[in-house]
């Protein structure tokens, strides 16, 4: 019978991670080859439901110790392919395959970057990339920010500290909305 210990070992294993990353990489970076060649449909011909069931069989079968191999193995074979040189990406543009490598380093460390203290060094980082995105559309050098998930959480985000800078916007509307550089839309307090 297995202890809590002896699963947590195994969980955070070293030489296990290492084995199963190599391969797993292994296998993205055939995906990749594979799907950039268009030798594979940019997308699965499958409806909801069949993809339902079938994930509810694949994810349920498991004992728990089930092979991440195994499981990227089902995930390519019933993915959208991005990278495909017939996707239009219409809804989301590939992803650079380093930047799936330095996200793959980001959720290991799994830094929070709200506290600097075990933020470092993505905080830092987070401010250094706002900073020249900023001067990239002309905002003044004071200009700052924070990076988010995606444009909803952005846009939420923006709202939100409009409402607090200046709360009688959120009620009543304010004349400090301008448009600037090729059409960005940005709120300046006054």
């Amino acid at each position: 019978m297995n202890t809590n210990k002896e699963i947590m070992r195994r969980a955070f294993d070293a030489e296990k991670f290492r084995a199963t990353a190599h391969s797993v990489v292994d296998q993205l970076a055939d995906a990749l080859a594979e799907t950039q060649n268009g030798t594979v449909s940019v997308r699965p011909d499958q409806s909801p439901e069949e993809a339902v069931e079938m994930w509810e069989g694949i994810l349920r079968s498991g004992d728990g110790d089930a092979s991440a191999v195994t499981l990227v193995n089902d995930v390519l074979a019933h993915t959208f392919r991005s990278h495909h040189p017939k996707n239009l990406g219409h809804q989301v543009a590939p992803v650079l395959p380093m930047a799936a490598v330095m996200d793959l380093v980001g959720s290991l460390l799994d830094t929070g970057n709200g506290v600097y203290e075990v933020g470092n060094p993505a905080t830092p980082m987070e401010h250094v990339v706002v900073k020249e995105l900023a001067h990239l559309v002309g905002l003044p050098p004071e200009a700052g920010g924070v990076l988010t998930s995606g444009g909803s959480l952005g846009n939420l985000t923006a709202l939100l500290a409009m409402r607090e800078c200046q709360s009688q916007t959120w009620n009543s509307g304010s004349s400090s909305f301008r448009w600037r550089k090729k059409g960005v839309f940005f709120f300046e307090v006054q």
